[in-house]
């Protein structure tokens, strides 16, 4: 996208039965139902929340963050991809 961005890469040892999240800021900045932003600590902490149950999927998570919001949905562009390494 940027002809003069320099990247840096690293690898790193994904052990077996774990599962990453990746997401966009669309879903960790949301404007909440009071106006109030949401805040990063507010973001982990319901991830750690919702990731704790062996079962989780990721509907849950994005019912969850959306039901935070006045509309119910997202108000920006939003990813949420989860990886997981069997």
């Amino acid at each position: 996208m940027f002809a003069d961005t320099e990247c840096t890469s690293r690898t790193c040892h994904i052990p077996a039965d774990s599962r990453i999240l990746c997401y966009s800021d669309g879903v960790s900045e949301i404007t909440l139902a009071d106006g109030r932003q949401f805040r990063w600590a507010d973001f982990k902490e319901l991830i750690g929340r919702v990731t704790a149950a062996p079962d989780w999927a990721l509907d849950g998570l994005i019912e969850e963050v959306t039901a935070l919001t006045p509309s119910g949905a997202f108000e920006d562009d939003s990813s949420l991809i989860q990886l997981t390494v069997d």
